[in-house]
């Protein structure tokens, strides 16, 4: 059977060609009658002027009282708000044409759910505040970072920032998770283990990053 097709439109949309700002509300958006996106508000800054430079410059994007679902299944196919993603497909063939940058000056997300559903994991990220700033990939500076938050009901909280986006992916800062439940993960750690349970407390530094084609540090 094919995959429900995603149904839903926005009750308003402001947009201003001339500032670049665009403003959307009231977006539900449901797949074979179940909800998998909500967005109360978003509002976008978007600046022009550098796309003549092959630069997307976002100054400012603010989300407020989203909530989205992400669902994976047994075969690893993966949905996004209700809208299926295709495969990549890799031709071998290197393009010669020049790479865009692109980057955000400023993103703040509040009283936010994310929610991932697989056969053998449940995770429920709640965002009450969230803060980044500078994430390019023509800055030489790390991105500050500050997340306040909850994960399957636990408090979390990270304080740090993100490697510019020139120079890979991870996180660099502390993090503090209070009483995680274990019998979230019970399902997914099997047959290995078959029985899981208590709760994780975290108060640490932690200092991570990826680049593609290197090691994971």
């Amino acid at each position: 059977m094919p995959p429900a097709t995603p149904q839903g439109e926005p009750e308003k949309i402001d947009f201003n060609p001339f500032t670049g700002i665009l403003v959307l509300r009231e977006l539900n958006v449901q797949a074979a009658g179940q909800p998998t996106l909500t967005i109360p508000r978003l509002a976008l800054d978007l600046d022009w002027s550098p796309l003549f430079s092959r630069q997307v410059r976002v100054r400012a994007l603010s989300i407020d009282g989203v909530r989205l679902l992400v669902e994976q299944t047994a075969d690893g196919a993966l949905s996004i708000g209700g809208v299926r993603l295709a495969a990549s497909e890799d031709d071998g063939e290197a393009t010669s044409a020049e790479p865009w940058d692109y980057g955000i000056v400023e993103l703040r997300i509040q009283n936010t759910v994310l929610e991932y559903r697989a056969p053998d994991l449940r995770l429920e990220t709640g965002i009450d505040e969230l803060s980044l700033l500078e994430l390019t990939t023509w800055a030489t500076e790390p991105a500050p970072l500050q997340f306040q938050g909850s994960l399957n009901g636990a408090a979390l909280r990270l304080q740090g920032q993100l490697p510019a986006l020139a120079d890979g992916y991870g996180y660099a800062g502390s993090i503090r998770l209070d009483g995680l439940s274990l019998q979230s993960f019970a399902d997914s750690v099997k047959p290995g283990i078959e029985a899981l349970s208590g709760s994780v407390y975290v108060d640490s530094r932690l200092d991570v990053r990826y680049r593609e084609d290197t090691p994971l540090q």
